[in-house]
């Protein structure tokens, strides 16, 4: 509202805006005084803010209350100005009701500032005497669930667990006993949707506070510290019953080797009972011996590492034992405090070990005496075992062979004539025998695969020779078969392999009634020369040709005489490896001869 009031203090000139703020229209106000429209209490002090404004001075937060048309009581905010020429006042008065509210609710929420920061608080409530919300706010109303309009009028106990209820209901009747506020710890809260969340409450009576006039309840989310903690009890639980019940030897020492803390199993594996262990060295239940081992690692711990090693330990009532000990340091901070050692007799599993070692060794070396080379295959192709025969026939370095993949380290020649046999083996769980001819070594093998749940194991031989051997023999029989004369071919034992069809009219034996056996044996009878069967065994020895008469038998009992050829054959060493011998029927020749 804006005015002009002469000295007197008439109003003079009255804005429209009068009507908003007095009620008045201009005209009803127009040469009344200002002062009739004050309330009482105010008119001395708006009579001095004139004198003192018509000295020449200024004041804009003069304020008064004034008496409205409708007796209503309106507080006004006045700026006036003094005029001199005009001997007038000109002033402007604001309706400030709702600034003194304002100012009002400032206050109310500097109380409750003061209080939050009194108790610190992620909620923040009023509650009525009775424990009813008046009043909520704070980042935990949402985390709870709820608006806070849900809240108002609700009885702040029935969010609170069952078990806490009686907690909650003591902190009620104690704060109005006392104006000291009281603080709950872990106290439960139902959310909206029915799970529980940890709060911490301080509880304040402001009944008597004018500000406030509630009782004031801050509360703070705890859970996830809450959760923290159990989980550490849990946690420390756990450790517990795991150290109690563990089958190895577990103790818990200070720097000084002592023996803060020892498990059952290690007081039964000395035989003494707990009370004669704790606070004792553990040296003082080693032999001496071993106790620089022992105080060194302890040592290594405490610097922080973990530390584990093994200790071959005479103890008296016990025998020697071997024990696997770990050593693990306990932190708190960067500073350990103490040491875990761990301690397990290990003496059954070294022995057994060792018993293994021995027994892969003698495999080993029955393996390094198979005379055919051999090697062992994974599932995955790879070598797992190489004999000294295999690395001399194959050319290879078996240390660096162990391990690799059979197809990738050899040539396509040789993995080529390899893969289909070996292949089979797997699927069918069958042996396979096989020759090949491998280009790379110019040479024959003869092969055995033998598949297991491993892998493989093959056996194999360079048997080139014997090949080559077939091969002569087979073209020999060839010429052979088509001449008269007995032809028979033995190994380097005398044992029979072969046996033409010109054998078989001297002799009346066929190839099936002579093979794997001496010609001799089969051949000689009552009236053959013992001399003649000495003098052809001495010369077969010799490994030299010859030649030499003797009486035989045929297959029908016929006695009959034959001249024989014998031809050794040598391999590359010059050893005998077959005997061929041609015969001839002397028989008429001889009855000639004897009739002469």
């Amino acid at each position: 509202m804006i005015c002009t009031i002469d000295a007197a203090g008439r109003f003079i000139q009255v804005s429209a805006s009068c009507r908003q703020v007095l009620g008045y229209n201009p005209e009803e106000l127009k040469g009344c005084f200002t002062k009739d429209f004050i309330h009482p209490k105010d008119r001395s002090k708006t009579v001095e803010f004139f004198k003192y404004v018509s000295t020449g001075n200024t004041n804009t937060s003069f304020e008064n209350c004034c008496i409205k048309k409708s007796k209503e009581e309106v507080s006004l905010s006045w700026s006036a100005v003094w005029s001199a020429e005009d001997k007038s006042f000109f002033c402007i008065e604001r309706d400030a009701t709702a600034q003194n509210a304002a100012a009002k609710e400032i206050h109310h929420r500097k109380e409750l500032q003061q209080l939050l920061l009194a108790h610190g608080s992620d909620m923040m409530a009023l509650l009525d005497e009775n424990g009813n919300y008046l009043y909520v706010a704070g980042t935990s109303v949402k985390t709870l669930g709820y608006e806070p309009d849900q809240l108002i009028g609700v009885n702040a106990l029935h969010l609170i667990h069952s078990e806490d209820v009686a907690q909650a209901q003591q902190a009620l009747i104690l704060i109005q006993q006392t104006r000291e506020p009281v603080k709950l710890s872990d106290i439960r809260i139902k959310t909206v949707d029915g799970q529980w969340r940890w709060v911490e409450i301080t509880v304040s009576n402001q009944l008597e506070n004018p500000a406030i006039k509630a009782i004031f309840v801050s509360s703070q989310d705890i859970t996830q510290r809450k959760r923290a903690q159990l989980q550490v009890t849990q946690s420390e639980q756990r450790f517990r019953s795991l150290f109690q019940n563990n089958p190895d030897l577990m103790l818990y020492q200070d720097e000084a080797g002592v023996i803060l803390d020892a498990n059952p199993a290690f007081l039964s594996f000395i035989k003494k009972p707990k009370e004669e262990v704790l606070n004792r060295p553990l040296y003082d239940f080693l032999p001496q011996e071993v106790v620089p081992i022992f105080k060194k690692k302890l040592e290594e711990a405490f610097a922080g590492s973990e530390v584990k090693f093994k200790a071959d330990v005479n103890l008296k009532e016990l025998g020697q034992k071997i024990l696997s000990v770990v050593k693990v340091p306990l932190r708190i901070g960067h500073k350990v405090v103490g040491v875990h050692a761990v301690i397990k007799d290990i003496t059954k599993i070294i022995q057994a070990q060792r018993t293994i070692e021995k027994q892969a060794q003698k495999l080993n070396a029955i393996l390094e005496s198979i005379t055919d080379a051999f090697y062992t295959l994974d599932k995955n192709w790879n070598f797992t075992f190489i004999n000294g025969e295999c690395e001399r026939v194959l050319q290879v370095n078996r240390q660096a062979l162990l391990g690799k993949n059979l197809w990738s380290s050899f040539p396509p020649d040789i993995t080529q004539q390899l893969y289909k046999p070996y292949q089979q083996a797997i699927e069918t769980g069958e042996t396979i025998h096989f020759e090949a001819y491998l280009n790379t070594y110019k040479s024959w093998f003869d092969i055995k695969v033998y598949p297991s749940e491993e892998g493989l194991s093959v056996y194999f031989q360079d048997v080139t020779q014997q090949v080559n051997s077939k091969e002569e023999l087979e073209k020999l029989s060839l010429v052979a078969r088509k001449i008269t004369n007995g032809v028979v071919i033995t190994d380097a034992q005398g044992l029979t392999e072969w046996v033409n069809e010109g054998f078989t009219h001297i002799t009346g034996y066929t190839l099936s009634d002579i093979i794997g056996k001496k010609p001799g044996t089969i051949l000689q009878g009552p009236e053959t020369d013992p001399a003649t069967i000495k003098r052809i065994s001495n010369k077969i020895k010799t490994g030299k040709p010859f030649t030499d008469e003797i009486l035989n038998y045929k297959k029908t009992g016929q006695q009959f005489w034959i001249h024989k050829e014998v031809t050794p054959i040598l391999n590359e060493r010059g050893e005998v490896i077959k005997f061929i011998a041609i015969q001839n029927d002397i028989t008429e020749r001889k009855k000639v001869a004897a009739e002469l």
